[in-house]
């Protein structure tokens, strides 16, 4: 006689229906996905199961980072690597050739691996519509055909359902499917999604301009990270694609992943992060890949290239390190610490405004958006929540990017960090001017490894 599904289980699977029925994308039914059934002989404990998804596009490396992971600490619970390996429609015909081969290296590393506890599944999404092909789609896809197959399943709940996002050019530390497995089953059982620690990876054989380009952009990505937690906004984590993970409960409830062909982490992560107890996972590595690329119009490998290949052709031998000003944050620190008075006394009473923020704010349409929250905030506390969240991560980064553009440019990485963490320099390090790009990183990243894992709840 067949288990019978019990109460709760039966709302799992409703909820995992209306996702579907409402966000579910109109093109997954005709993918096909193929699990390796002697890959897959683990046994299951615990009702818990980590699924690591890896969109491909036309990478030559995927073998290498399923064998990364299948070579981590087996954590107290079923593992699933999801490979999308992916292609717009029109794509060249050796992109093409290339992800079936892909496709065939890692059917047949599978099929011999002696690997427990894991389970690989392929996914070939090919001839994506060129509109929207791109890797949001991609992740999309793999967390999606996660939620289908495994919450589904009455073994794993969506609350024990961990979607695990990695790219196929990453490296992880050895206890990275362990620590994902403490931090949300044991240290944060609350927790709805987290920022995985990074360190971008740099070879030794790789150019003295391209190791200082790396060193300079995740230093670049650090400074902004530290100087939205410092403006007292709830926003200080970092977003980068590779190094996130999430409930599939919540992953669900927030509408799935977006489908933007860049930028699709940031967008993702700033609505997650107005959930209750967003954390960073501190005590475990992902090592994203510095290579250049102009797959995407931002993110690490444009700023690569942007960096690195001038530079090259210009023949300077370093590359310009160049991040925000401090001063548009001071700016908008100033003005969450009056939060208080906008509730008592409303927000065009008693404000001193920075001129260009004014208008931002004007422009945008905020003032009217304040005055709004407040008036149908019953007490402060709600007020000032629902105005953290309206004032979120993309509004900041776009007034940041505007001042920016505007009155306040971006100014050399040395005179930031003087100007923003200098109290936060201890006696007997040297003056910053004398720090070399790498010592400067590697103390902004001492810093970055001892912050809390959770904030204070707003």
């Amino acid at each position: 006689m067949g288990r019978q599904t019990g109460p709760a289980e039966k709302l799992n699977i409703q909820a995992v229906h209306g996702y579907f029925e409402r966000y579910g994308w109109e093109g997954m039914p005709a993918i096909p996905v193929e699990s390796i059934p002697p890959y897959g002989v683990g046994e299951a404990t615990g009702g818990v199961c980590i699924a690591v998804v890896i969109p491909a596009y036309d990478e030559r490396g995927t073998l290498e980072v399923v064998a990364n992971l299948s070579g981590c600490h087996p954590p107290k619970c079923q593992v699933e690597i999801i490979v999308v390996i992916n292609f717009s429609e029109g794509a060249d015909q050796d992109i093409q050739l290339r992800s079936e081969q892909s496709y065939l290296e890692l059917r047949d590393w599978a099929e011999k691996s002696t690997h427990t506890g894991f389970r690989l599944s392929i996914l070939r999404a090919y001839h994506l519509p060129a509109k929207k092909a791109g890797v949001g789609l991609a992740r999309k896809i793999g967390m999606d055909a996660a939620v289908h197959a495994i919450c589904l399943d009455q073994k794993y709940g969506p609350d024990k359902t961990l979607l695990v996002c990695l790219d196929a050019d990453c490296r992880v530390a050895e206890n990275y499917l362990d620590a994902i497995y403490h931090h949300f089953i044991e240290s944060h059982p609350e927790s709805p999604a987290c920022s995985i620690y990074y360190e971008h990876e740099c070879r030794d054989h790789e150019h003295q301009q391209h190791q200082e380009a790396i060193w300079a952009y995740e230093l670049h990505l650090r400074i902004y990270t530290n100087l939205v937690r410092q403006t007292g906004l709830p926003y200080g984590f970092h977003t980068v694609g590779s190094s996130m993970a999430v409930r599939a409960k919540d992953y669900m409830k927030q509408g799935g992943m977006n489908v933007r062909q860049a930028g699709e982490d940031f967008y993702f992560l700033t609505k997650l992060m107005k959930c209750p107890g967003y954390t960073r996972l501190q005590k475990t590595t992902v090592f994203p890949s510095s290579r250049i690329s102009h797959r995407v119009p931002f993110g690490t490998g444009r700023a690569m290239s942007e960096m690195v290949l001038p530079c090259q052709e210009a023949g300077r031998i370093h590359p310009p390190f160049l991040t925000y000003s401090p001063k548009p944050f001071r700016i908008v620190t100033d003005w969450v610490a009056d939060f208080i008075h906008l509730y008592e006394s409303g927000y065009h009473s008693g404000m001193e405004l920075h001129p260009e923020f004014a208008n931002y704010l004007q422009k945008t349409g905020f003032f009217q958006t304040m005055d709004q929250i407040r008036n149908r905030s019953r007490s402060r506390d709600i007020f000032l929540k629902h105005l953290h969240h309206g004032f979120d991560a993309f509004r900041i980064m776009k007034w940041v990017n505007e001042a920016s553009s505007t009155w306040c440019p971006r100014q050399p990485i040395h005179r930031t960090i003087h100007e923003g963490f200098q109290m936060q320099i201890g006696p007997g390090q040297g003056a910053v001017g004398d720090m070399e790009i790498r010592d400067l990183l590697r103390w902004v990243r001492d810093m970055d490894r001892a912050l809390p894992e959770e904030d204070s709840p707003i």
